[in-house]
């Protein structure tokens, strides 16, 4: 049951935490979605390539599963409503690493109190602590079957 609920809040929290503030620019505040946005249209991916930051195949990945976390957490909802627990597991990890690693990033970056990159990384830490509680869960299911 904790496994499940925090699959759930971790899975909707990391997109909740995405669209709340990340960085001021001026006076306005921006979501990591209109970073990524900005990023994706200034052609920054190929930019950090060029100048030997990061690779663009890995820049584009990295915006590609920031743009789909809503569509993962919707997934994993609906998984888990038809009790497909073994499968939102897994993606509540994929879906925790996400968080984690975007969020880690914008707290390192921003020294800022804005709410944006902690909420995301506080929803990644629970989503991967509800996938190891699923998985925890089904590795028992599995000795009571061996004992009987």
């Amino acid at each position: 049951m904790f496994g499940a609920a925090g699959a759930v809040v971790g899975a909707v929290g990391i997109p909740v935490g995405a669209a709340l503030p990340w960085i001021l620019s001026g006076s306005a505040k921006k979501s990591a979605f209109s970073l990524a946005k900005s990023a994706r249209e200034l052609g920054l991916a190929s930019a950090a390539d060029d100048l030997g930051i990061a690779n663009e195949t890995v820049v584009r990945v990295l915006l590609w599963t920031l743009f789909s976390s809503p569509m993962l957490a919707g997934v994993i909802v609906l998984l888990l409503a038809f009790g497909k627990r073994n499968v939102v597991a897994i993606l509540s990890v994929l879906s925790g690493l996400i968080g984690v690693v975007a969020g880690a990033a914008g707290v390192a970056v921003n020294d800022t109190s804005l709410s944006g990159p902690r909420v995301t990384l506080l929803a990644g830490v629970c989503a991967l602590g509800g996938a190891v509680c699923l998985f925890a869960h089904r590795l028992r299911q599995r000795s009571y079957l061996v004992d009987l």
